[in-house]
């Protein structure tokens, strides 16, 4: 199954969780190139800050490397600039990056690119008020 958007996320736990805000998930595998592609676009006008959180169990092939971005855009969902937040993964393990600065809508993508890549991750926004 392609990395996508669960239908029902788990709630988020642990240390980097925020206790008010907004929480949305994906999770699952990729098994051939993909061009930069939106996993959703949100509403971000009430909250102050973000966080991707994004785990990586497999990854393989020549030059594979997974990239998931977030991104400002406008109503009609337009990206706005450069991505607020970029998460490139080369090798298995977990990455954690915050945003201060942002928009009244927000989109996160993700990017495989590499020869023959395949990979499993899951990644999660959380958005704190």
């Amino acid at each position: 199954m392609p990395i996508e958007k669960t239908g029902d996320p788990k709630e988020p736990a642990g240390s980097t969780v925020f206790a008010h805000g907004g929480f949305h998930r994906a999770e699952g595998s990729e098994t051939a190139v993909v061009a930069e592609t939106s996993l959703g676009i949100y509403d971000s006008s009430q909250f102050k800050e973000l966080v991707l959180l994004s785990n990586v169990t497999a990854i393989a092939g020549v030059g594979a490397t997974l990239v998931f971005r977030v991104y400002n855009v406008d109503i009609i969902g337009t990206r706005i600039g450069t991505a607020l937040i970029t998460n490139s993964h080369t090798a298995t393990g977990s990455l954690r990056a915050t945003a201060t600065v942002i928009g009244n809508k927000i989109e996160i993508t993700k990017q495989l690119s590499g020869t023959t890549p395949t990979t499993t991750a899951t990644v999660e926004l959380q958005m704190k008020t």
